[in-house]
């Protein structure tokens, strides 16, 4: 093989190894975006609709837990560490989309991951306790589908080799 060709072949690796790092970042922007949407309409649809002196709530998960009458202490600050999850998590869904992120952000990206997670199975757990006599709305699976999708992204080993900077390119099985 000549130098030509061979600088010919190294050449059009380089831009295979290119066009797929692109189609990489799409996907990965792609399935963050679809998670960080679903993640914010499931905090806005209706979680719980009750009725308290009559009067009927129809509540989302970002206002149940201040709702007047349903507010006490340890409700309301269950549901501000379920907001302060999701917003942190959202925000880091950017910094996962940057695909340089380090080691240490790799293991801030994979507790935001498990928190959301199990903020979306806390959801669902209240939504169940027979003393809240309320009825479920979609928000509470609308939240828990964008979490477990982000999960996939920040939780799981594969999806972490797409935006930890030292496993991107390294193949597992």
């Amino acid at each position: 093989m000549d130098g030509t060709a061979e600088e010919d072949l190294r050449r059009e690796a380089l831009q295979m190894r290119q066009r797929i790092s692109r189609l990489e970042t799409t996907l990965l922007h792609l399935v963050s975006l679809t998670a960080a949407s679903l993640v914010i309409i499931g905090l806005l649809l209706p979680y719980a609709a009750f009725e308290e002196k009559e009067k009927l709530y129809d509540e989302s998960l970002l206002t149940i837990g201040f709702t007047a009458g349903k507010a006490d202490g340890f409700f309301a600050v269950v549901f501000l560490g379920l907001l302060v999850v999701a917003g942190a998590t959202l925000i880091f869904l950017c910094v996962a989309g940057e695909r340089s992120a380090s080691r240490a952000a790799e293991r801030i990206g994979l507790v935001l991951g498990w928190l959301l997670l199990l903020s979306a199975a806390g959801a669902w757990l209240l939504a169940s306790v027979p003393a809240f006599e309320w009825d479920e709305g979609p928000g509470a699976v609308v939240y828990a589908v964008g979490a477990a999708l982000t999960f996939v992204v920040l939780g799981t080993q594969k999806g972490r080799d797409f935006w930890v900077a030292e496993r991107r390119g390294k193949i597992r099985h």
